[in-house]
């Protein structure tokens, strides 16, 4: 868990991220962003983040499925 709480701690006050290309030019991946685009971004992880905590929670394939269906889409297989 704290991998994910340190991905969240990168977020600045202003729901800016800066994660740098790790090789040259080690450029911020997120700089063309714009700020509604960035807190976008924010909230759909936020989303994937309870999804994945709901379905890590669930005790049949049934249930377990239906938060991954709301995070991926129609496209993600629930049986």
């Amino acid at each position: 868990m704290a991998t994910k709480q340190s991905f969240f701690n990168k977020f600045d006050w202003n729901n800016r991220i800066k994660i740098n290309l790790p090789v040259a030019p080690r450029n911020n991946l997120f700089e063309k962003m714009t700020d509604r685009q960035m807190l976008t971004f924010k909230n759909k992880l936020i989303r994937l983040k309870d999804n994945l905590h709901e379905a890590q929670k669930a005790k049949h394939e049934n249930t377990f499925t239906a938060p991954l269906s709301d995070a991926f889409g129609e496209d993600f297989p629930t049986s």
